[in-house]
Parts: structure tokens; C-alpha cells; sequence
């Protein structure tokens, strides 16, 4: 999630409050598929690999460096906007699978934020 990033300059346990945080409010949004791992694909490793990737820049944009803060009510906004993905594992998730696919999926959900 920090990779390739300015995030990677803060320190372990903000970088851990930051993560947990942006996962915590996927686990709002999406609580049946975040709790149903074999009906859906989005707690698979390549689902949150993407997920992670997306949550970069999301936080990128969301991060305010000079103060050291998050804007806490942006981040739940921007990830409504994944809310129409259908994480099912019979749709079209179904065969994903690797580094390859986790940044496909990526680049589909920066786009649609």
C-alpha cells in the first residue's frame, strides 16, 4: 500500500493506523463480501493486492503531509464509488489470479473512483 510511495517516508505505526483504517471502511461498505471468503473474491489475495494498490492512491489524495492527517470523510466517499463492482466468485473475478491481475483490477479501480 506504501510501495512506490510518499506514504513510505511515515512512520510504521501511522502507515498501520492508515491501512487498518482504509480496510476497515472497505469491511463497512462491503460487509457480506468482506465475511462470505467462498461466495466472494474480495478478501482473495488478489482482490486485496488490488484493493492495497488502489488504497495508495486514494490515501495519496486524501493525505494532508503538513499537518500529518487524513481527511477521514473523503476516503468512505471515494470507495462508494467501487460499490458496483460485483465481487461474486461466479462473476467476472472468478478466474483472476496473480501480480498481473491484482494490477488490472487496480487500474479499473482507480478508474472508477
Amino acid at each position: 500500500m506504501t510501495r512506490k510511495s510518499d506514504l513510505a517516508e511515515l512512520p510504521k505505526e501511522k502507515n498501520l493506523y492508515i491501512s487498518l483504517y482504509y480496510f476497515n471502511e472497505i469491511k463497512n461498505i462491503f460487509p457480506n463480501q468482506w465475511s462470505e471468503y467462498k461466495k466472494y473474491r474480495l478478501t482473495h489475495i488478489v482482490c486485496l493486492n488490488a484493493l492495497s494498490i488502489a488504497g495508495n492512491t486514494i490515501i495519496l489524495e486524501n493525505y494532508n503531509f503538513s499537518s500529518n492527517q487524513l481527511n477521514n470523510t473523503e476516503i468512505p466517499k471515494s470507495l462508494t464509488n467501487i460499490q458496483n463492482i460485483d465481487w461474486s466468485s461466479e462473476g467476472s473475478f472468478k478466474y483472476l489470479k496473480g501480480v498481473s491481475s491484482s494490477n488490472f483490477l487496480a487500474a479499473d479501480l482507480v478508474t472508477s473512483l
